[in-house]
């Protein structure tokens, strides 16, 4: 299949794909992930969109507040309301009720990331409408 292009600009994608052009905010996507041969960006309020572009070269030039979190699974740390460990699974739950799985080479890495942004915005609410989402992805 044709990689979808896609622009990354400093606070959105603009993904061009079947005639249609749609920008998405960064802080606005809950988590990317690949499932039978697509790439689905979950958005917090317009559901999915389905392109074609590798999350590896998906995660090279996201903001930083952008995580892989296995080989099939992108998250935005923003959206992550808890992580639980049991039995050597690493689960996160995000906003839309979404549970990711984390591999175990990358939980501590999820975890420390995690706690990294939790501490840049403390009383974030998660409403995105602040300037504090924005400024999180230039490091």
């Amino acid at each position: 299949m044709k990689e979808t292009p896609i622009d990354f600009l400093s606070d959105e994608l603009i993904i061009q794909d079947n005639g249609a052009v749609r920008c998405v905010k960064y802080n606005e996507i809950v988590c990317i992930h690949f499932d039978k041969g697509h790439t689905i960006v979950t958005t917090y309020k317009k559901g999915t969109r389905k392109i074609c572009y590798s999350l590896t070269k998906l995660i090279q030039k996201l903001p930083v507040i952008f995580s892989l979190c296995s080989r099939s699974s992108i998250v935005n740390l923003i959206h992550i309301r808890g992580i639980e460990v049991t039995n050597n699974n690493c689960i996160l739950y995000l906003n839309n009720e979404i549970k990711v799985n984390v591999s175990q080479r990358k939980e501590k890495e999820i975890k420390s990331k995690f706690i990294s942004i939790k501490k840049q915005i403390p009383n974030c609410n998660n409403c995105y409408t602040c300037e504090t989402s924005k400024t999180l992805k230039s490091g």
